[in-house]
């Protein structure tokens, strides 16, 4: 699956950091052409920014290296709701999440790509510190193959990602940061998008699992401060409900005063 070094890379982009800053290595640093691909999940209220923040950061590419801006081809766009069902990739994926919560979007992407016999095809999932999701299939199961990691048993459930290479499955978001320094493209870094939820102003919500992520890794002055309060309120929250849900008795309590002051609040 290795890429010949005069082809180009074919990357899944959202205008998050991870595939973001995979783009900008290969524009900018190693030089090399880029296809970039993405596919639309008009479902999903940030769809609007991820392409507008695409949109930005390629103008910006273009006026700090216009070299490394016209390395990248246009953009390939598929539409989530036009990709085809297929049962095998499906049936895998489910058995995959029902050992460890993983997106959907890894159902998705392998059907998409194989619809559109794109491959090989790069998904920038980064070193996350702990293993869950993602991780917990990819650990021990990927194996180096060029400058990227390629899964190495395709005889069970992990054969859906066969097509696909993992370029910074060694790096976390920090690593990212620091070499995005290095490199003098760090500016450019800090005009990606990672909510799932932004309000009618664009900003990003505090509470949803990227925005979650975005704090837990690191990262957290990429949202207000505001916005990094009500993370903090939601998550105590939840420890709180989960806390609860250890006296069962309490809990229907806690419930109940919290209907008794909403009812009273309107």
């Amino acid at each position: 699956m290795h890429l010949k070094t005069n082809d180009p890379t074919r990357l899944l982009w959202t205008g998050g950091w991870d595939s973001t800053y995979r783009l900008l290595d290969l524009a900018i640093v190693q030089k090399r052409r880029v296809q970039p691909i993405y596919v639309v999940d008009r479902r999903r209220p940030s769809w609007p920014v991820e392409v507008a923040t695409m949109e930005k950061i390629r103008a910006r590419l273009n006026a700090h290296d216009p070299n490394a801006g016209d390395r990248l081809a246009q953009t390939l766009v598929f539409e989530l709701g036009d990709v085809a069902e297929d049962s095998s990739i499906t049936d895998a994926f489910r058995r995959l999440r029902a050992v460890s919560m993983i997106g959907s979007q890894y159902d998705w992407l392998p059907r998409a790509m194989k619809q559109h016999n794109i491959k090989p095809v790069e998904i920038a999932v980064e070193r996350c510190g702990h293993i869950r999701g993602i991780d917990f299939h990819l650990n021990g199961q990927v194996r180096q193959d060029g400058d990227a990691m390629v899964v190495q048993n395709l005889t069970g459930d992990l054969k859906i990602f066969s097509g696909f290479r993992f370029p910074v499955l060694h790096m976390s978001k920090r690593d990212m940061a620091k070499c995005a320094k290095e490199n003098g493209f760090f500016e450019l870094m800090k005009l990606t998008w990672f909510c799932h939820q932004p309000d009618a102003k664009g900003r990003p919500c505090g509470i949803c699992n990227p925005c979650h992520f975005t704090i837990w890794e690191g990262l957290g002055w990429r949202l207000p401060l505001r916005r990094r309060v009500r993370h903090r309120h939601y998550a105590l929250t939840n420890a709180l409900k989960s806390k609860l849900k250890e006296y069962p008795q309490l809990y229907q309590r806690a419930r109940g005063i919290k209907r008794s002051l909403s009812r009273r609040a309107l």
